[in-house]
């Protein structure tokens, strides 16, 4: 393990110094590969709300605006059903496809900005991811409406901040898209 010291800096500089406190080496850092240096602790985090692999997990129901669908991923014998509808039975590659982007759209929901004001209990989510891992073990990212535009993300029931724009759901790549596009392939009526 190596401690490196940094003495005060100016974000408008091409390097950074620092020193190794053992053995006193001087080294220099350029600014953007210091960067980390001057963020927040979320800046190192993961960016998205909720990140579980396709590969991880077996079940995945979504609620969103009091409606639900759930995705069931059998691994072993590589076959999809979307709610009451075997995917892989219909036999179309849009369907199987969007199955996995509607997947994808959910587990790879990248948050916003983080907040300082979390609030001392959690309101009324109004969108809500559980999954059911292949372990059977479960996970629930929450969304929680702040106003219009931004929801609060609480991961197993805890908040540390982090919210999630509302076009993550409602945009042209967000779950309700994918959700209308697989329901289109399943029931023939796709482009």
């Amino acid at each position: 393990m190596i401690t490196l010291e940094f003495p005060e800096f100016n974000s408008d500089d091409e390097e950074v110094w620092c020193y190794d406190l053992d053995s006193c080496a001087v080294f220099s850092i350029t600014m953007n590969g210091a960067a980390f240096l001057s963020g927040k602790w979320h800046d190192l985090t993961a960016k998205q709300a909720m990140s579980i692999p396709f590969v991880s997990a077996e079940q995945l129901e979504i609620t969103v605006d009091g409606d639900t669908h759930t995705l069931f991923i059998d691994h072993e014998n590589q076959t999809y059903r979307f709610d009451d509808i075997d995917v892989t039975a219909k036999n179309n590659e849009d369907a199987s496809k969007n199955f996995e982007y509607l997947y994808a759209s959910v587990s790879e929901i990248k948050h916003d900005v983080f907040r300082d004001d979390v609030p001392e209990s959690m309101g009324e989510p109004t969108c809500i991811f559980r999954y059911t891992l292949t372990d059977g073990t479960e996970s629930e990212l929450a969304l929680v409406p702040i106003d219009d535009e931004t929801y609060w993300a609480y991961t197993d029931g805890t908040c540390l901040g982090m919210t999630v724009s509302r076009s993550a759901i409602t945009g042209s790549n967000g779950c309700l898209s994918f959700i209308e596009r697989l329901t289109n392939d399943l029931n023939g009526t796709g482009n």
